[in-house]
Parts: C-alpha cells; sequence; structure tokens
C-alpha cells in the first residue's frame, strides 16, 4: 500500500523469488483470489457489509457471487437526503488528464460543504477515476481555495482508486474526467477492480461528476454501468412516498402499537429495509437514539420466521442497534404492561419525544451545470499477473486501432499527457493478466528488448492513448486487449 505498482513488482522479483504463490503477488491481485486459489473449492468471500448505505454499495454486489447484505442504516445525524448526487458537466473537456471543469465545480461544492455548519464536520474524499493528475489538481485547488486548516480538519483526501484502498470517508466526489471527445472504453478486470473500490468508499453520500452522457459510451463501459447505477441504484425499488404510518402497517397489532406511540409524541417509521428484511417499526429520538420493535405472533411473525427473524437480529445488534420484541399473544393479554415495558425501553436508551419525519424523498439528485438543481426519484434516463520477461517471443505482433473519430485521434496525438514517440510505456495486459513496457524508436524495431519502432502497427495503437485507455491488437492471430497503465515522459 503507498508504493507504484511497478516499485511493487520489483520487490517481489528481488526478495519473494522461489516463494509459493510468488506469481500472485501483484498489487492487482487481492487476498480473495490468493484465498481461491489457496483453497480451491472451498472460496469465501464478502457477505456483509457495514460501510455505505444501501443505494451506494449496490452497485458493488455485481462483482460478487451472491448480492451484498447491507447492514448500515445512518442515524439521523449522519444521513444525507439522498445519499446520490448525479452531477452532468456538459461543457466539461478533458486535456492532458485533468477536465478543469469538473475539478471547478468539486471545488466550489466542497467550499459549500465544509462552510455549512450542518455538514461542516463530514469526511470528505476525492477520487479521479482516470489517473493522478485530476486528483492532485483538485487537492492544489482545495488547498488554496480552503487553506490546511480545513483539509486537516475535514481530513479531505485526493487520490485515484488505489489511494482509497482501505479508506473511507463520509462524502465522496467520483471525477470521471472523460469528455466525449476522447472517452474510450474500459472494461477489463483491473478496471472493474479500480470502480468497484472507488464506488464503495463513501458512507452516506457518493457524488458522480461527469462530462458525459450515456449515449457518448459504448456498452459494456463501466463508466456507463456507473451512470446507469446512480440512475436506477435499488432496481426496480422505488422510495416510498410519505404516508400516514399507520397505512403502512401490516397488522392490527401494529396499528395498535404504533397509533399509542404515535399520539405521545414519538417519531416512528413504520417497515424500515435494513439487511434484507424490514423492521417493524424504528422509533426515533435526538442525539441519534433510537430504538427496533419487532412485534411477533401474527400471520406475518409465525413460527417459521423466528429463526430467521433472530438471525437477522442478531448482525443487526452487532451493529449497536437495540431491539425490543413483543409476541402478539402478551399483548392481548396484557397490553398495558407491554406499552409500559416499551417505553421504560425507550427512556432508558434516551429515545425522548421528537417531531418531523426521516423519511428518504428519492435515491438521487440529478444536476446539469449551468441549469437548476433536480431531484427525482429515477430518470427513464483471473487468472494470476505475470510479468513478461524480456527472453519472451513478442514477434507477429499487429494492431488493430480503436474506434475513433478523427476529432478524438487528433485531440489525443495535441495532447502533451499522451503516448508520444521517445515515451516509455507500462501497459497491463487483459489476457492473461501481464505488465509489459515499451520504448518507442524512430530508429530501430526490437520486440525482444520491449523496443517498439514508431512505423509498427502497435506503436500506431499506443501512440496518442492516455492513462488507463484500453487498446486493441492482435499477438499471433489472437485479439487482445491492454491498459495502459503508466507513462514516462520523454525528457
Amino acid at each position: 500500500v503507498g508504493i507504484e505498482e511497478r516499485v511493487a513488482i520489483q520487490l517481489r522479483e528481488t526478495h519473494l523469488m522461489g516463494m509459493p504463490l510468488q506469481s500472485f503477488l501483484d498489487p492487482a491481485t487481492s487476498l480473495y483470489d490468493i484465498a481461491s486459489i489457496t483453497f480451491p473449492g472451498s472460496i469465501t468471500m464478502l457477505s456483509e457489509h457495514f460501510r455505505c448505505v444501501e443505494p451506494i454499495i449496490r452497485f458493488s454486489s455485481r462483482f460478487y457471487p451472491k448480492a451484498l447484505v447491507p447492514l448500515r442504516l445512518p442515524t439521523a445525524s449522519e444521513r444525507l437526503d439522498p445519499p446520490l448526487i448525479d452531477v452532468y458537466v456538459p461543457h466539461g473537456r478533458k486535456l492532458r488528464d485533468q477536465n478543469q471543469a469538473e475539478a471547478g465545480w468539486i471545488v466550489d461544492e466542497i467550499d459549500r460543504i465544509t462552510s455549512d455548519p450542518a455538514t461542516a464536520k463530514r469526511s470528505i474524499g476525492v477520487i479521479s477515476l482516470i489517473g493522478n493528475k485530476q486528483a492532485k489538481l483538485i487537492q492544489d485547488m482545495l488547498t488554496k481555495r480552503l487553506g490546511t486548516d480545513v483539509l486537516v480538519r475535514n481530513r479531505i483526501m485526493c487520490g485515484n482508486a488505489a489511494t482509497f484502498q482501505g479508506q473511507e470517508r463520509d462524502i465522496v466526489f467520483l471525477s470521471m474526467v472523460a469528455c466525449p471527445v476522447t472517452a474510450r472504453s474500459q472494461t477489463t478486470r483491473s478496471i472493474a477492480q479500480r470502480f468497484n473500490v472507488a464506488m464503495s468508499r463513501a458512507r452516506d453520500r457518493l457524488y458522480l461528476v461527469r462530462s458525459v452522457k450515456a449515449s457518448d459510451l459504448n456498452g459494456g463501459d463501466l463508466k456507463l454501468a456507473i451512470i446507469e447505477h446512480f440512475a436506477r441504484p435499488m432496481g426496480d425499488a422505488t422510495v416510498a412516498q410519505p404516508l400516514d404510518v399507520l397505512e403502512a402497517c401490516d397488522s392490527d397489532f401494529e396499528k395498535q402499537v404504533g397509533g399509542r406511540l404515535l399520539r405521545m409524541g414519538y417519531r416512528v417509521k413504520p417497515q424500515v429495509p435494513v439487511a434484507g428484511f424490514k423492521i417493524d417499526f424504528v422509533v426515533e429520538g435526538a442525539r441519534d437514539k433510537r430504538l427496533a420493535v419487532e412485534l411477533d405472533g401474527d400471520r406475518y411473525h409465525g413460527p417459521d420466521r423466528w429463526t430467521d427473524d433472530l438471525r437477522r437480529q442478531r448482525a443487526l445488534e452487532r451493529m449497536g442497534w437495540v431491539f425490543w420484541r413483543c409476541w402478539g399473544s402478551h399483548w392481548v393479554a396484557d397490553p398495558e404492561g407491554c406499552m409500559q415495558d416499551l417505553l421504560a425501553t425507550l427512556q432508558r436508551i434516551g429515545v425522548e419525544p421528537i417531531s418531523g419525519d426521516f423519511s428518504p424523498t428519492a435515491w438521487t439528485r440529478y444536476i446539469t451545470v449551468g441549469e437548476d438543481e433536480m431531484t427525482s426519484e429515477e430518470t427513464p434516463t483471473e487468472e494470476a499477473p505475470t510479468v513478461v520477461g524480456a527472453s519472451e517471443s513478442r514477434e507477429n505482433i499487429e494492431a488493430v486501432a480503436p474506434a475513433e473519430s478523427a476529432s478524438t485521434a487528433n485531440a489525443s496525438h495535441e495532447d502533451d499527457a499522451a503516448v508520444a514517440p521517445g515515451d516509455v510505456i507500462l501497459v497491463r495486459f487483459a489476457d492473461p493478466n501481464q505488465l509489459r513496457d515499451f520504448r518507442f524508436s524512430a530508429e530501430e524495431h526490437d520486440l525482444e528488448k520491449g523496443i517498439i519502432g514508431l512505423r509498427q502497427p502497435l506503436a500506431q495503437v499506443l501512440i496518442g492513448s492516455s492513462v488507463d485507455d484500453e487498446v486493441e491488437f492482435t499477438v499471433g492471430g489472437q485479439a487482445r486487449i491492454a491498459v495502459v497503465e503508466r507513462i514516462l515522459k520523454a525528457m
């Protein structure tokens, strides 16, 4: 953690030669990958998630065999409604791996957040989805605008997905950087791993700041998948519209208990979804105090449900939830005694009557920079990595230029952050997962030494590409995809 990928590989080759699984010890390989190799046929994967609210973490479920079970329901002071903000910057342009328009909007919004008493203490992260230069630009702009005291107070951190591995922040901004002129597909497993990390760092709110529309992107592009997630973060589920608490109850038992709590002035939310099931009532008070109320014994909580209910309750209790349960038969026999026990529990944990509602109004807010802000519920809107050795044959390589317009090619060649003759480029092949560096030369062409002549087809594909671009080419008649990992500019 915290060192360049190339340095990590050099350390591996120097100190871990001959070690079992040596070829798998690579920054692109996760602990899950190594565990699946060490214990084949007995794969253990993450099943519960505690960091992000559900509309955020649902994107990452696509990377696991089974959907993650989100166990976090933020308290009143933690909740940010809505949790997703989709910001479209129509005039944004990528130049030299930076997008000044996206950076400017992000800095303005962070200035607003840190100046607002309601959010002034929130921790903040900014992740560039293409390279490090955008993150460096935003970091410099924030330092100049806010000063180091605010950056320290709000734990403001800027970087790429790798920088945020193991990190989390209350609020995270994703800068997509790409624009319609320069956008290329991002589909490989290594890109998917980065996007998975980037999309799962925010606890309570995630901003997507983009200069492309869905129609600007190709199917299968992970950038498109992110945009689609913001449009439908909960799939077909809709945001429950505010309604009478008692109308949402499943039984007369619930209506009787809920009605008495409401008449006493408690803030009551019925049928609260969390961890894949619903809590009958959440009673919320000041200072983030709350109590989960489960009412058992009717046709919705028969004996077949008891085991599952208790298992889910224990999972939530690990997160600090306090439950109060009541059997229907007990309520029928002694409603006053049950109510006194409920009130005593509320008083013991500090939940007092408080007015107001805490229902979400939307999953996503949509903003087009330069237009009025709009809020809506929805818009229709591996193999182990290895390093190719110098002795490995790399003959018979021919390139297949990616589809792009003339304006795209010209823009890429004019960009001084793009690959140019004389540069050294670090490329990660998608299948199999390999790292390889190439140097361009106008005088010679020797693939054994990693030297590519400028007139060669592969050079024509790589020249003009930028960090995180995917290029397609053919080796010995087999189509391959590679991602530009790093560019070392010629002096």
